[in-house]
């Protein structure tokens, strides 16, 4: 049962992903048009962020004290929850729609995404830390992700977009990214996990 609510944790959070950005970009292009200038605020702003959540995954895994960081994840979680695009609300373009571009992504999905983005590492690191069977290995779980990855990228164009408003979309983006915060709460708390000494003595043995 846990490795099929880890699993869904991680097919989950790359089904997010990779929806939010298309739904980001029909809400953002109406306003400030298709430019280079537009594409290439988001193409920064989306690999910037990747780039930030791997950083946080490995800052925060150099924690010893397995509990420790996995709170840590979960407030910050929760946090998130304070900048979830319920819907994007758009600054005036004024003179530097650039950078009014920039603050409208950071502000509703900087920490969302964080959280998101941060997803893969961090659940397989998860995993491996547990008494589960398979914890040694628990690199299986990419499959997950990247079958999240490429249905959100089929289902968007094809059956999303076409038949729900914009705004049904944030909602159901929402409630997913709801889900997801069970599932990772699942997967955190309610699953048995080795204590400190036999990760040390798993990580001496290896080293042996």
């Amino acid at each position: 049962m846990a490795v099929y609510i880890f699993t869904f944790a991680l097919f989950c959070s790359a089904f997010l992903l990779f929806l939010i950005q298309p739904m980001a970009a029909k809400a953002i292009l109406p306003i400030y048009g298709g430019s280079p200038g537009v594409w290439t605020i988001c193409m920064l702003f989306f690999q910037l962020l990747l780039w930030l959540a791997y950083g946080y995954s490995w800052l925060i895994t150099r924690i010893r004290n397995g509990y420790i960081w996995r709170i840590i994840h979960v407030i910050v979680f929760i946090v998130s929850f304070s900048a979830i695009p319920l819907l994007m609300t758009h600054l005036h373009p004024g003179d530097n729609p650039e950078l009014a571009i920039l603050i409208t992504l950071v502000r509703h999905l900087f920490l969302p995404l964080l959280i998101i983005a941060s997803s893969a590492p961090l659940i397989q690191y998860a995993y491996s830390q547990t008494s589960l069977k398979q914890a040694s290995d628990p690199y299986f779980l990419y499959g997950a992700s990247n079958f999240g990855s490429l249905l959100a990228l089929l289902f968007y164009p094809f059956i999303i977009e076409r038949f729900s408003s914009l705004t049904t979309q944030f909602w159901g983006w929402n409630i997913g990214y709801l889900c997801y915060f069970i599932c990772i709460s699942f997967c955190f708390f309610a699953v048995p996990y080795q204590s400190n000494q036999q990760l040390a003595k798993n990580n001496t043995d290896d080293i042996s």
